[in-house]
């Protein structure tokens, strides 16, 4: 029967640090050249509510950064499509107050049309103090 050869303390903590971080047994065993059997005593020496406490942590930490990947993915999205949106209306907007198109309407579709532009003016700036929490003026 071999003797057992004593893991140092600093190599024991890094092992027991990547059983609680999710790494397999077998996987560890490799990554720090030992035995299958000493890697599972190390780990059978945690305290398993440490154990399953971290790899819940690791769980909920990942489910996190993929929310977060999902909601700065949907806001480069939004970013785009309202960038768009605010350009095409800005075109729209100057072609209506060319001259020439203000002779051609008749004055109760341009007043429909002032009162709309407005309208999503007031909306747009709402919408920003909102979101920064600022109270508008009343």
């Amino acid at each position: 029967m071999a003797l057992a050869i004593p893991i140092p303390d600093e190599k024991r903590a890094a092992i027991a640090a990547a059983l609680l971080s999710g790494s397999g047994i077998r996987a560890v065993s490799r990554e720090f050249g030992v035995s299958v059997s000493t890697v599972s005593k190390i780990k059978n020496e945690l305290d398993l509510g440490v154990f399953e406490e971290a790899r819940t942590e690791i769980k909920e930490r990942e489910q996190h950064e993929q929310k977060v990947e999902q909601l700065v993915g949907l806001e480069v999205l939004i970013g785009g499509f309202l960038s768009q949106t605010f350009k095409s209306m800005s075109a729209q907007i100057e072609a209506t107050a060319r001259p020439d198109y203000v002779a051609r309407q008749r004055a109760d579709e341009m007043a429909n049309l002032i009162k709309v532009e407005a309208d999503v003016a007031i909306r747009i700036l709402e919408a920003a103090a909102a979101a920064q929490k600022i109270e508008p003026p009343k």
